[in-house]
């Protein structure tokens, strides 16, 4: 352990090096620790910009991950109606299946010469 003591200048300096550890602080006012008011505003006010940071990264994240599955759930429902086995389907199926398909087309830009 450091030499401590708990003159004006050393308590500065205390300050100073602690305010590079803020994370130290909740543990020390845990234990009963006061500590002054502007200091309190300032490990906080890091705290809760850094939370809002990463709140925010996470939900960016989230956002684009839930994107990501929608595309690929579209993606498979798409290979599923181009793979479908028409042979097996009867009239009304293929005419839907038809139309489902001409919208693909459109969607993707495809053209078929008959």
């Amino acid at each position: 352990m450091g030499d401590y003591t708990s003159s004006g200048g050393d308590f500065e300096a205390f300050i100073e090096n602690e305010a590079k550890r803020p994370h130290q602080w909740v543990n020390k006012l845990q234990k009963g620790y006061k500590l002054p008011k502007e200091k309190v505003k300032s490990v906080v006010s890091d705290h809760s910009s850094e939370a809002l940071s990463v709140a925010r990264s996470i939900e960016e994240t989230r956002a684009q991950s839930a994107n990501q599955l929608v595309d690929l759930k579209e993606q498979e429902l798409e290979n599923q109606l181009l793979c479908a086995d028409v042979t097996k389907m009867g009239p009304s199926q293929r005419k839907l299946h038809e139309k489902e398909l001409q919208v693909l087309a459109e969607k993707y830009g495809w053209t078929f010469d008959d």
